[in-house]
């Protein structure tokens, strides 16, 4: 299944299986929001064209800012 025209948020994105769940879904061609708190392991996954996050969404103001971010990437779809 063809994932063109949808999107998703994958948290912990950095590194391990958040990494690799934001990596398959790129490969079958999602638009993806990475999420995590390390800048340097998002790297990665937004070489491969992910959008990056980097916050804290256990803080008060950062999940309003992925909010934001999200809504601007579906703009863009």
């Amino acid at each position: 299944m063809s994932g063109r025209g949808r999107r998703a948020v994958v948290t912990g994105a950095a590194s391990g299986i958040g990494q690799a769940v934001a990596r398959r879904l790129l490969h079958e061609g999602v638009a993806v929001i990475a999420a995590d708190r390390n800048e340097e392991g998002l790297a990665s996954v937004v070489a491969e064209g992910a959008t990056p996050f980097v916050g804290d969404l256990v803080s008060y103001t950062d999940p309003d800012r992925l909010v934001d971010l999200g809504a601007g990437v579906a703009r863009q779809a």
